[in-house]
């Protein structure tokens, strides 16, 4: 990279803000651990082990943490962090870790009811997309001002620099419901230890949201493009963010009984309500 004239370098010598580090990595304790008390009434009540799960699937999803960082133009200052560990040149704090487990892990175990009901729609889909778009914007408003992590040049759609660009705020929600959208195309064979599945289908689903959407951005950004090239880039992320998003909402939306091709046939059996109690596709929602 240091051979192409004015490519912007990280921001290494940026210090991490030790007394913010501190608040949150304890309000992200305090915030993981009432997740999995849910988690466990949520797996008691439904008597599955994939509530839990999800926080441990939503963990393991750090390893899209560095890749996207180092590809993206954004890192986690290095000087003063509490590190759990460190790869693509890009130190990852022990805060991050622990927001992935239910930044993931709990849009998996709200959505657990409807995946396991056939209860999502089209509309639904988009709905929480968009709504996840402007929540992601806004929570990081503050991180961003207090330095807990950094954007810098070149960046695509970044009309503000007190916040997120908007390239990562549409990238992100979509890799988020493209892995929440393999858990449901597969949830009919996430019984027994094969609930276990759900951990590598997080991480995965991440990457192939966030990749299949960013390509256009980090190929233009990590070369000598113009800054209009990169900008438009940016837009073209944003496009097949959107396209991704309609995929999500199409595949959620199918009827469970419908996918059940998927499991073998000793594992076909599920609860009537999860099965469409065998109406048409889409009838007992109206779509």
């Amino acid at each position: 990279m240091a051979n192409i004239p004015d490519y912007p370098q990280a921001p290494f010598d940026a210090v991490m803000p030790a007394a913010a580090q501190e608040i949150v990595l304890w309000i992200a304790i305090v915030a993981l651990g009432g997740f999995f008390i849910i988690s466990l009434i949520q797996a008691a009540r439904t008597k599955s082990m994939l509530p839990p799960l999800f926080l441990v699937a939503g963990f393991v999803t750090i390893l899209l943490e560095t890749l996207v960082t180092h590809m993206g133009h954004a890192i986690h200052p290095e000087i003063g962090q509490i590190t759990i560990f460190k790869a693509a040149d890009r130190a990852i704090p022990w805060h991050i870790v622990l927001i992935y487990s239910f930044y993931f892990g709990a849009v998996y175990m709200f959505m657990f009811e409807r995946i396991r009901s056939g209860g999502f729609t089209r509309a639904f889909v988009w709905k929480s997309y968009f709504f996840t778009c402007t929540l992601a914007y806004c929570i990081e408003i503050v991180p961003v001002q207090i330095g807990l992590w950094v954007y810098y040049d070149h960046q695509a759609l970044w009309l503000w620099k007190g916040g997120m660009p908007l390239f990562w705020t549409f990238v992100n929600a979509g890799c988020i419901y493209m892995a929440l959208t393999l858990i449901k195309l597969f949830y009919p064979i996430l019984k027994g230890w094969k609930a276990l599945l759900v951990i590598p289908l997080s991480a995965m689903g991440a990457q192939m949201g966030h990749f299949g959407a960013g390509f256009p951005y980090y190929n233009a950004v990590n070369s000598a493009a113009p800054i209009w090239l990169i900008e438009l880039s940016g837009l073209a992320s944003v496009g097949l963010a959107l396209l991704i998003a309609f995929m999500c909402s199409r595949l959620l939306a199918a009827d469970t009984a419908s996918l059940l091709a998927l499991a073998p046939a000793k594992d076909k059996q599920l609860p009537a309500r999860d099965a469409g109690a065998g109406l048409p596709l889409g009838a007992h929602r109206g779509i």
